[in-house]
C-alpha cells in the first residue's frame, strides 16, 4: 500500500518536472546565445570607449596644459598684487597702532593721576573719620570703666543683702563687657581696612 502511494507520488512529481525541466532547457539554450552575443558586442564597446578615451585624454591633456599656464599667469599676477596691498595694508597699521597705543598711554596716565589724587582724598578722609571714631571709642570706654566701677560698687554694697541682685548685676557686667569686646573689634577692624588701604597705595 505504502509502496503504490510512493510509486503514484513519484510519477506525479516526474510529469509535474517535465515542463519545468523543458523550459529550463530553452533558457539556458537563451542565455547562450544571449553571453555569445553579449560578448561580441561588449568587445566591439570596449574597443571603440579605448579609442574615444584615448582621444579624450589627448584633449583633456592639451586643455590641461593651457589652463595650468594661464592660472600660473593669472596666480603669479595675484601674489605680486596681493602682496603690494598687504604692505600697505601693514603700513596703514602700524601707522594706526602707535598713534592707538600714544593715546592710550595718555589716557592711562590722566586715569592713573585722578586715581592717585582720588585715593588720597578718601585716604585722608577715612583717617580723619577714624581718628574721630577712635576719640569717640576712648570716651566710650572711660564711661563704661565709670559705670564698671559703679556696678562694683553697687555689687559690694548689695552682695551680703541680697544674692539675686548680686546675680542681676553680674549679667550686667558682663553685658557691659561684651560691649567692650565688640567695641574693641570694630577698632582693629577699621585699624585693618586702613592698612589695607595704605599697602595697595604703596
Amino acid at each position: 500500500m505504502n509502496n503504490d502511494l510512493k510509486a503514484m507520488l513519484e510519477s506525479v512529481i516526474n510529469e509535474a518536472i517535465q515542463p519545468i525541466q523543458k523550459e529550463i532547457s530553452v533558457l539556458n539554450e537563451r542565455l547562450s546565445s544571449f553571453e555569445q552575443k553579449t560578448d561580441g558586442r561588449l568587445s566591439s564597446f570596449e574597443q571603440k570607449t579605448d579609442e574615444r578615451l584615448n582621444s579624450f585624454e589627448q584633449k583633456t591633456d592639451e586643455r590641461l596644459s593651457g589652463f595650468e599656464k594661464k592660472m600660473d599667469e593669472r596666480l603669479s599676477s595675484f601674489e605680486q598684487k596681493t602682496d603690494e596691498r598687504l604692505s600697505s595694508f601693514e603700513q596703514k597699521t602700524d601707522e594706526r597702532l602707535s598713534s592707538f597705543e600714544q593715546k592710550t598711554d595718555e589716557r592711562l596716565s590722566s586715569f592713573e593721576q585722578k586715581t592717585d589724587e582720588r585715593l588720597s582724598g578718601f585716604e585722608q578722609k577715612t583717617d580723619e573719620r577714624l581718628s574721630s571714631f577712635e576719640q569717640k571709642t576712648e570716651k566710650n570706654f572711660k564711661l563704661t570703666n565709670q559705670k564698671l566701677d559703679k556696678l562694683s560698687e553697687k555689687l559690694d554694697a548689695y552682695q551680703v543683702e541680697n544674692l539675686n541682685a548680686d546675680n542681676l548685676l553680674l549679667g550686667e557686667i558682663h553685658s557691659i563687657r561684651k560691649g567692650v569686646v565688640f567695641v574693641n573689634r570694630k577698632v582693629a577692624d577699621a585699624e585693618l581696612e586702613i592698612n589695607l588701604i595704605k599697602e595697595k597705595k604703596q
